[in-house]
């Protein structure tokens, strides 16, 4: 049997200057908003500036956001908007915030703003148009803002933000989030993924209450199912659809149900389209 090597180490005194940092634009702060601005800049209020970049998604290696940290590494006090998820649609990715981003940010004493996504469009691009995608993602600009503004106003390190905003909003941001998506979901008549193989949260070793709900539409089908369901509201789903639902969608639909029964945190409907 090999050993099993442990190292354990201590990082002392983070200096760096950075040297190919671009021009950071400035936004004054009664005026900014986090859709339209660029990537990175600064933000000029009457006492100061603060330096900020955004991630586009909560994943590092699939949005590569570290350059535009780095074009702001050399201002005093910094912050980064950050997704808590996203979801791009049934036939596209989820993702959703890491605990090593979170890490990497205390570690660079970077404040982060942590945001969700409130509006989006269908992408409809020639070589999406037939897929369940979405694009043109908005931030909510309200926890944004007011983000920023107790950020301006904070004297503690990043590391102190970053954890009580995690310990004190984390729950709270992602349900909203969570129902920001099934909005979109109504509006654009989508398929969403809704991270529904999540199975339990922990924050801080603590279980977290929620619930994630997955809307799963058709054309031509006549009213809706709420998994989980009684055997009697079931059949009868089935019996107004007989027309509509062949013998493999049923098995496919007793599997959702069976799903949603041995899973406290979901809930699944099946219904018609908007």
């Amino acid at each position: 049997m090999s050993d099993i090597l442990i190292s354990n180490g201590f990082i002392k005194d983070v200096q760096y200057h950075a040297c190919l940092t671009n021009k950071l634009t400035s936004y004054d702060l009664s005026q900014f908003d986090i859709n339209t601005a660029k990537t990175y800049g600064v933000i000029e209020f009457d006492s100061g500036q603060i330096a900020f970049s955004k991630w586009v998604s909560p994943k590092r290696t699939r949005s590569y956001p570290f350059e535009r940290l780095y074009n702001t590494y050399n201002s005093s006090k910094i912050l980064t908007v950050i997704p808590i998820l996203k979801d791009e649609g049934y036939d596209g990715d989820p993702d959703r915030i890491q605990y090593s981003t979170i890490s990497w940010m205390n570690l660079l004493n970077i404040y982060i703003v942590l945001a969700y996504y409130e509006t989006a469009k269908k992408n409809l691009s020639s070589k999406q148009y037939d897929r369940h995608k979405l694009t043109r993602q908005k931030l909510n600009l309200q926890i944004v803002n007011s983000q920023i503004a107790e950020i301006i106003k904070y004297k503690q390190s990043a590391l102190h933000w970053n954890r009580s905003l995690f310990e004190d909003k984390f729950t709270e941001i992602y349900q909203k989030a969570i129902d920001s998506y099934e909005l979109i979901s109504q509006k654009t008549v989508f398929k969403l993924i809704l991270f529904a193989n999540i199975d339990s949260l922990k924050l801080n070793q603590q279980p977290i209450n929620f619930s994630t709900k997955l809307k799963l539409t058709g054309c031509g089908v006549k009213g809706s199912v709420l998994f989980p369901c009684s055997d009697e509201e079931f059949q009868n789903f089935l019996y107004d659809n007989s027309h509509h639902v062949k013998n493999k969608h049923k098995e496919i639909l007793q599997k959702l149900r069976l799903e949603a029964e041995h899973n406290k945190n979901l809930t699944i409907e099946v219904g018609g389209c908007l």
